[in-house]
Parts: structure tokens; sequence; C-alpha cells
């Protein structure tokens, strides 16, 4: 991927200083194609004041952030970033997420399942942990950066009358990419803010959301949400004309020619036994059972031996996916007779 997500910055706004991003002065004349390219999004002003501003660039979701804390690995200058508003995970509203620096990595934490993403260059912060082989203790690694930008960047620069300037980048293909243009996830992020609408490079737009209070009603938000998108897994996950037509290969896995998916639903004791539910990896490891990303072991390796649509561990928490095709799930908890 081409150029930075963050760029150096001085209240002078000097052109000739250089940094990863990129610092230009507004030039006169006819635009080329390149310059054509950049949009203005805002005043460096305003979002020095606001500190982080949401807006939408050609459709796609973004998100500006100012960061004045000193930055050893950015020559002790204040900072701005612009990445993807919409969290790659399970589009959570990522950006409106609290800014935190781990072993000098600026980073934002996800609201909705705390993952680190890397401000400078998407990736996410991961910390490796291992076992005291006598106690069974868990032992914390020190947290990296990487392998691959899974929250996509884009370039930011600042011109010399004050305005800040944005490049979308496309190239390759970056998970966040998958609801980068949703509107259903973008109302997650600002609430009852001001809509996102499209800027007009040709001036400092007056259309980027203003940051919301994000906690206040967010759980009660979130848990509404959810519990909405619980109660239809079941009556959404076959292409079938009623939803008490069981399809054949779910009657294969329960040995069971009666069962209808309403009976499932509401009586779900009959046909499932011992059935334990974890919530989150962390916990998973902390009690050593592998991990959901265990090589052989994992729920990923086991489950992804009944389907090819499943693209990385991730994809094991998304509501979507559960919902398109349950099957693989109910196929592992019938062979390991949970």
């Amino acid at each position: 991927m081409s150029g930075s997500s963050s760029s150096k910055i001085t209240d002078s706004l000097d052109p000739e200083v250089q940094s990863s991003g990129e610092i230009t002065a507004g030039g006169g004349g006819r635009p080329s194609t390149e310059e054509s390219r950049w949009h203005t999004v805002c005043t460096l002003a305003k979002l020095k004041r606001q500190r982080r501003l949401h807006t939408q660039v050609d459709g796609r979701y973004i998100s500006l952030f100012f960061d004045s804390r000193p930055q050893a690995s950015l020559s002790e200058s204040p900072s701005i970033y612009c990445l993807d508003s919409i969290c790659y995970h399970m589009g959570g509203p990522l950006t409106s997420g609290d800014i935190e620096e781990i072993d000098g990595i600026p980073c934002l934490s996800c609201p909705w399942h705390k993952y680190k993403i890397d401000l400078r260059d998407g990736t996410r912060l991961s910390r490796p942990v291992t076992f005291d082989p006598k106690t069974r203790r868990p032992i914390p690694g020190k947290w990296e950066s990487g392998p691959r930008c899974v929250q996509r960047v884009h370039d930011v620069r600042c011109t010399e009358d004050g305005r800040v300037e944005v490049r979308i980048l496309e190239d390759g293909q970056v998970l966040s990419d998958k609801y980068a243009y949703s509107s259903r996830a973008a109302r997650n992020l600002v609430g009852k803010a001001a809509p996102f609408q499209p800027v007009d490079s040709s001036r400092p737009s007056s259309h980027a959301a203003e940051q919301p209070d994000v906690h206040r009603n967010s759980k009660r938000r979130i848990d509404t949400y959810s519990d909405a998108e619980s109660e239809s897994i079941v009556f959404s996950t076959a292409s079938e004309s009623s939803p008490t037509n069981l399809p054949q290969r779910f009657k294969d896995v329960f040995g069971d020619n009666g069962v209808s998916l309403e009976t499932l639903c509401s009586d779900p004791s009959r046909y499932w036994k011992r059935v334990v539910v974890l919530v989150g990896a962390g916990i998973s490891v902390s009690a050593g059972i592998p991990d959901f990303r265990s090589p052989n072991t994992g729920i990923y390796a086991n489950v992804k031996q009944y389907t090819n649509s499943l693209r990385a561990p991730e994809d094991l928490f998304s509501i979507h996916y559960f919902r398109h095709d349950p099957y693989p799930f109910y196929r592992l908890c019938h062979e390991a007779k949970l």
C-alpha cells in the first residue's frame, strides 16, 4: 500500500518539512490528475479543536485524528491520522473508541470488542500468551503490531493555507473494505450526530459529523441491536419458503425427521445437552483451552472441515456469517456429541 495514514505538522505548516505522510502547500492553476484525488475535509483549526472528525469521501466512511502528544517515532511532532471509520472485525464504531499508547504505539481501541488498531498503518496489535510449565499460569508477552493491515489507512496532508486534505487509497484488499460503505454500520458510529455527507473537494467541508458522546446509552443501543439480531438467527438461515421447513442437511444431523426450525427454537433442550458458550478468546486461553485460532484443535480449524466460505478465524464471531450458513456449527456440535 502506498502512502501513510499519518502526517506530521508544525505550527508554521512549513511545506519543506517532510514526513511519512505529506505536507504540501496549496497551489494554483489547473490541478493535475494526481492532485484531483485530494479532497479537502476540514480546516486544521477545526481538527485541532475537535481532535477527531468523521466524514465521507467518495462514499467511503473515514475518520481523522489530531494527536498532539509527542511521538518519539515521529520526531516529537504532533500527528494527523486518517483511516476507515468502521471496524474491520464486525462493523463496530472503531473510530469512536479511545486513543491509547501501548509500548509507544498510538492505537485505537474498538468500543465493541477492544481490538487495538495501530493508527499509523492499520495493523492490529496482539500479545502472545505462553504458560508457565509448572504453574500453568498465563504469561502475557509483548504487544506486537502486524503482520498485515486490517483497517485501511489513507493519505493525509496539510496545505499552507490551513486546510486538511485526504487521498483515498484503494489498492489491494483490506478487511475493513467490507464495511467501508455501510450506512447502517456508520449509524452506530455517529449515533444522534449529524449524518455523514459527501465532502465538497472545492472547499473545507461543512458536512463532517461532530464527535458525539458515544458512551451515553451505548450499552443499551448495542444490547438492543444484539437482541434483535439474535432473535432472527434461526428463522433467517434457510432459503426455504417457510421457516418451519427444516433443510434436509439439518435433518441428517439431528436424525429426527420430525424436527422443525420452530421446534428447535422453542425447545432446544430436547436436542442439545451440555452446551457451554465461552465469550472471548482470552477466557479460553487463560483456562488452558485451545484458542479459537489454534491449528487442528481450535474451533476455526474444525468448522472449516464443513465449509469453504470462512475467510478468517474472526468470521466465527460474525452474526452475518452464522445467519447465512449455521450448518457447520451444528455439524461440529453433533460430531462432538454435545
